[in-house]
């Protein structure tokens, strides 16, 4: 739904630049996806690398969800993790 910084695009075979790019710059960036999840759009959250054989060089992609998602996961476990302590 919404991005900033550097625009790319990579499969395989090729790496697609802004016009605009500067050689030997990093390419920084956040894409945010509105009223959907990880899960419709394919995505597991991790580090991904990919190295580019002829130069070397790699592409890292951080999948995180956001936030707030983490924080209530954070407190379920948390709730989860208190409940089993009393019970015990």
């Amino acid at each position: 739904s919404s991005s900033t910084g550097s625009a790319f695009e990579f499969s395989s075979y090729y790496v697609l630049l802004d016009p605009g790019y500067v050689s030997n710059t990093d390419l920084n960036g956040t894409m945010t996806f509105d009223s959907t999840d990880f899960d419709t759009l394919g995505l597991t959250p991790g580090s991904y690398v990919w190295t580019i054989t002829e130069s070397g060089e790699t592409i890292t992609m951080n999948i995180v969800p956001e936030p707030s998602s983490a924080l209530l996961s954070g407190l379920g476990i948390c709730g989860l993790l208190l409940r089993r302590r009393r019970a015990a």
